[in-house]
């Protein structure tokens, strides 16, 4: 016996998303929305086809919320891998990385050379999310922002002001259900 049923899509909370656009990753996911019979905890399962399924009650709160943790877990091991390849590359090292949920910042350094960065990363184009993750590590060499902190990222971010420039609006590339500040 099949213990989901399809939702009809007037059934569904009209603010649910029916797409992620993860730009930073090049990939983009279908979301479907299935309920069960019994109250059980929801779930996001993703497919191998770039879709993922939503199962469980489909209130507003309890699918964002399962989206957001979903997106923290896939930041987590996508960012992790990037972070460590620009690292070694760059020979810039630190000590320690947490993905977060932040409300003003897409990323920070510790004086520890520990990392944070913002799981909306994955929202913004590739070149930005990689700008933003070169930002942090140069602060494991200049804890600030001196001249010698921006020569460095200039070295190795070539479009470094541009760049710069494009972060004042990156927030856009938010979807609506996502807020920044």
């Amino acid at each position: 016996m099949n213990l989901f049923a399809i939702l009809h899509k007037s059934v569904v909370p009209h603010k649910l998303p029916l797409s992620l656009e993860l730009r930073a990753l090049r990939q983009s996911f279908d979301i479907q929305y299935q309920t069960t019979k019994e109250n059980l905890k929801p779930q996001l399962i993703e497919h191998a086809n770039q879709q993922l399924t939503f199962l469980g009650k489909p209130s507003t709160a309890l699918v964002l919320s399962t989206l957001t943790d979903w997106l923290i877990k896939t930041a987590r091991h996508h960012l992790s891998a990037w972070i460590y390849h620009l690292s070694v590359e760059n020979n810039l090292a630190f000590t320690g990385l947490s993905i977060r949920q932040q409300r003003t910042l897409w990323g920070s350094c510790t004086a520890k050379k520990r990392i944070n960065l913002n799981y909306k990363l994955l929202f913004l184009p590739r070149d930005l999310t990689e700008h933003i993750i070169l930002h942090e590590l140069c602060h494991t060499v200049h804890f600030n922002h001196s001249r010698h902190f921006w020569d460095l990222l200039k070295q190795l971010d070539p479009q470094c002001q541009q760049h710069r420039h494009q972060l004042k609006t990156a927030h856009l590339f938010l979807p609506p259900w996502v807020k920044m500040g």
